[in-house]
């Protein structure tokens, strides 16, 4: 998941080029850290804003996640035994500094959850001027059923609607990975 700050052609074509120059990190079966570094070196001062990323190779059938976070807001770990996890950056944003970013590694039950989303889900605020926020956020993930993944992100945006029926003012993407109650 990747968030460019700001609206326009040159953000969007910018996300394009990150999409893709990470795909081919990844495809080359670079660690989630080195993928960031790639792509660090490949937008250098081409970036017109700033860029956070996370990015995450989770193995199915062990439940092993590996991932770097540049910059990006923490994604949630959701256990099945309701206990929520942080995955902290693991290295500055892109776009600013020359650094690299370190590879992570989580294990995800049987029955976990990870959800990875942009700042403009938990900064959305309410008509009181109140985040929508990381707990919440966390206490919506513990509950949802993963059985249909496209019914589970229906969820959270309903929740979201219902929080701030109007309309928003950042964009928001949440991408959740659950994994099989049944997996060993």
């Amino acid at each position: 998941v990747i968030d460019i700050a700001g609206h326009g052609a040159p953000q969007a074509i910018m996300a394009l080029r990150c999409k893709e120059i990470l795909r081919a990190a990844l495809r080359m079966h670079m660690d989630p850290g080195d993928a960031l570094g790639l792509l660090s070196e490949q937008i250098g001062d081409l970036c017109p804003s700033f860029v956070t990323a996370f990015v995450a190779l989770v193995d199915t059938s062990t439940g092993t996640c590996r991932y770097a976070n540049a910059g990006h807001p923490p994604a949630l770990l959701a256990n099945h035994d309701d206990t929520v996890h942080e995955l902290d950056p693991t290295g500055p944003l892109l776009g600013v500094f020359s650094s690299s970013w370190t590879t992570a590694t989580t294990q995800m039950g049987a029955g976990a959850k990870l959800a990875i989303y942009t700042d403009g889900l938990t900064e959305a605020r309410d008509d009181a001027d109140v985040f929508y926020g990381m707990e919440r956020l966390a206490k919506l993930v513990v509950t949802l059923p993963c059985v249909v993944a496209e019914s589970a992100i229906k969820t959270c945006f309903d929740d979201l609607h219902v929080f701030r029926p109007s309309r928003l003012t950042d964009d928001v993407t949440v991408v959740l990975v659950c994994r099989d109650c049944e997996a060993s």
